[in-house]
């Protein structure tokens, strides 16, 4: 069973349905208001744990690119590493900023 909380000062301006809130797999969508701050300058928070060790997010503000960036023992692999999780690109391979 799912429910939606809005405050008493929500208007919805089109229709609406289930699946513009909630995924195929139970998980719900995340509509933030304004932009989540980064967590070091030049790391889009999109690099994060996408299975590539970005270097400009291989810091430890960001914990080494959201664990992208270390092996199982902890230690730092460094910046073109391709771990094992996430969907990122292969190793080399170079990533175009978008914000």
């Amino acid at each position: 069973q799912r429910f939606l909380y809005l405050n008493d000062d929500v208007m919805f301006g089109n229709d609406v349905y289930p699946d513009d809130f909630w995924k195929l797999d139970g998980t719900q969508y995340f509509y933030p208001s304004w932009e989540p701050p980064k967590c070091f300058e030049g790391c889009p928070n999109n690099w994060l744990h996408d299975g590539y060790c970005d270097a400009a997010c291989n810091h430890e503000e960001c914990d080494w690119d959201g664990g992208d960036c270390v092996d199982a023992d902890g230690n730092n692999v460094g910046s073109g590493h391709r771990s094992g999780s996430g969907s990122g690109g292969s190793g080399g391979e170079s990533k175009q900023q978008t914000q």
